[in-house]
């Protein structure tokens, strides 16, 4: 199955290199630019990520959603919460009549006491988190030019990933089999029409299709898994950040030919501004311009997630 997202070579600010240099950030912004003006995702490549620890993150995934539903219960993120297990039906991304036929498990903090307590669970969880921090810094510095705004603001604006006082989350993702036969659901879905709330996601994907964008002529367009790449997408944020031109794409994950019988996972980054951040496109001077108002990231996020998850 081919699809018509763009295929970006981001090998010049590859992990494996200590510092790209400004050069290399400006080709490969050029490059986001296009991608996310015209479709808003894009598959990236020769980004250095460890294909062992994405490996090892997604049979931590396994081996967690697995465990005996009391078990995964007793890591309940609730409603007020960023941080911990959903179950199927918790989260309503399209309509309430649907059922999205999915669990998640939510890491926002990478304090050991928060994770699932056991080394063989925590260990790729951080490995993976640390890494797509570094990988997202960079994305950040390659739009910095083209947003109006500095890259050494940009990169604070973002310093507290991962920790307190913004919403960067990591997210395990299960889309068991679906029994449509059996279903006492009469809707059923694995992930809703939505689109992201932050600014930057970056998603890996095991070898089972499902997602899909919608183009503006409201055309669904399938995301393969490219072995060896990420998916990343712009959110709400950077939407708003670049004064709509770069596209928070409607996005979802349907049932392929196989998810009657076969599991799906992926594991999704969602990267964030510090709580604090004003929200809005960015003036000449690298300041948001709000026309007055003053929307944060926090916000922001707090109203999305209200309008998601259920009690």
């Amino acid at each position: 199955m081919e699809s018509s997202i763009p295929v970006l070579d981001v090998s010049a600010i590859s992990l494996i290199h200590v510092d790209p240099g400004k050069s290399h950030y400006d080709k490969v912004g050029a490059q986001l630019k296009d991608a996310f003006q015209t479709w808003g995702f894009a598959y990236l490549k020769g980004h250095g990520i460890s294909s062992k620890i994405v490996l090892d993150c997604m049979q931590t995934a396994r081996t967690f959603f697995d465990l005996p539903m009391e078990h995964k219960e007793t890591f309940s993120r609730g409603v007020e919460r960023i941080h911990g297990y959903s179950a199927i039906g918790r989260e309503v991304l399209e309509n309430k009549d649907i059922v999205e036929f999915k669990e998640s498990f939510d890491v926002h903090s990478l304090d050991k006491r928060q994770l699932l307590g056991q080394k063989e669970f925590d260990g790729p969880i951080q490995a993976l988190s640390h890494q797509t921090v570094i990988l997202a810094q960079r994305l950040l510095q390659c739009l910095a030019k083209d947003l109006g705004i500095q890259p050494k603001d940009m990169l604070q604006s973002h310093s507290n990933m991962f920790g307190q006082g913004n919403a960067t989350s990591l997210r395990l993702l299960h889309y068991p089999p679906i029994d449509l036969k059996n279903s006492k659901h009469q809707s059923i879905t694995r992930c809703g029409e939505h689109s992201d709330y932050g600014g930057l996601t970056l998603l890996f994907q095991d070898n089972h299709s499902g997602l899909e964008v919608r183009r503006l002529d409201g055309q669904w367009i399938p995301v393969p898994p490219i072995p060896g790449t990420i998916v990343v997408n712009i959110g709400e944020i950077l939407q708003l950040w670049s004064g709509g031109r770069y596209r928070a794409t409607p996005h979802r994950v349907r049932g392929g030919l196989d998810s009657e019988s076969t599991s799906r996972y992926s594991i999704a980054t969602f990267i964030h501004p510090n709580n604090d951040t004003i929200i809005g496109p960015f003036g000449s001077d690298g300041m948001s311009e709000t026309n007055g108002a003053s929307k944060t990231a926090l916000d922001h996020v707090e109203q999305r997630f209200k309008d998601t998850y259920t009690p």
